[in-house]
């Protein structure tokens, strides 16, 4: 997995979303689109804080994340 790559292309993402968002005339459309870029924004800015981590706590980033323990209901 290539997270500037990834990073990359979710900018590419949000720059075609601004400028849909400046095209369209209807403006409930239009804060869609928006909206849909500050997605595609807050998944750029979680794949860099996530590409920084594999260094930090030494986790790949395609390796599986296992499953959290079981907790027996009363305990």
């Amino acid at each position: 997995m290539s997270f500037h790559r990834d990073i990359r292309e979710c900018q590419r993402y949000a720059d075609a979303c601004a400028r849909i968002a400046a095209r369209v005339a209807d403006a409930q459309t239009r804060d869609n689109f928006l909206r849909l870029r500050r997605s595609w924004l807050r998944l750029g800015r979680s794949l860099a804080f996530a590409a920084r981590l594999p260094g930090v706590c030494n986790i790949s980033p395609t390796q599986p994340i296992a499953d959290p323990p079981r907790v027996r209901p009363g305990r």
